[in-house]
């Protein structure tokens, strides 16, 4: 009888798999036009479009390569530290303030109250909180400001945007693998969220996504128990 975790091991090979098949066969046409594109002009704006493909290759080898290690991570008996959320959200910030610049975008940190101290893997927590910025980045629009923030006792760690946000009934379908909204712009590959969310229960956490205000962007925040996931003797 093959295990559950075996099973699921096949069934991200098939997903993985069924997911870099089309980009691939993308890339592969691009650089054949390039071979055999003559005009100089038309032969950059050949090899621009094969660049873009792999550049979005790239990042969805990235996430799925992410979601592997989150996945054999719940099977992980290492035991939990305390993870200052507080600094932990700080220095993402920081390491996104370029890239949110570079977008016209305002990313900034509040510290609202609560305690910011939980039990977990940091290496873990940081790829969620990592996922949930570069999704607001993505999705924000120009010049929409972009909150980072801890606030709340059991403690919460949030991320806001301004941007178009996810309706109510798009909710619980972005948490799911490689599912993203019709009509949604941009290069994702619907892996942000389903990470997000795995990490969350490894945590014993809640992820909850609502919107930002009565008017507009979206807010999603990891709220923690406070029993958390458990220590290991």
């Amino acid at each position: 009888e093959i295990s559950e975790e075996h099973a699921g091991r096949q069934r991200f090979i098939a997903d993985a798999a069924h997911q870099l098949r089309t980009p691939i066969a993308a890339l592969r046409l691009q650089l054949e036009l390039a071979l055999r594109e003559k005009d100089p002009e038309r032969h950059e704006a050949v090899l621009a479009d094969a660049a873009a493909v792999l550049s979005r290759t790239s990042h969805l080898i990235h996430r799925l390569l992410t979601l592997s290690r989150v996945d054999q991570a719940a099977e992980d008996r290492t035991p939990v530290v305390d993870v200052d959320l507080d600094r932990l959200a700080r220095e993402e910030v920081e390491s996104w303030i370029d890239r949110a610049l570079a977008k016209g975008i305002d990313l900034g940190y509040e510290h609202r109250g609560g305690v910011p101290v939980v039990a977990g893997r940091e290496e873990l927590l940081r790829e969620a909180l990592s996922n949930l910025i570069d999704n607001a980045i993505a999705y924000a629009g120009p010049d929409g400001p972009i909150t980072v923030g801890i606030e709340g006792d059991p403690p919460r760690l949030f991320v806001e945007d301004s941007g178009a946000g996810i309706p109510e009934a798009e909710r619980e379908r972005v948490r799911n693998r490689f599912y993203r909204m019709p009509g949604t712009p941009g290069e994702g590959c619907g892996l942000g969220l389903a990470i997000v969310d795995e990490i969350a229960r490894i945590h014993g956490a809640s992820l909850r996504i609502g919107p930002r205000s009565a008017r507009a962007g979206a807010r999603v925040d990891l709220e923690f128990s406070p029993e958390g996931p458990g220590r290991t003797p």
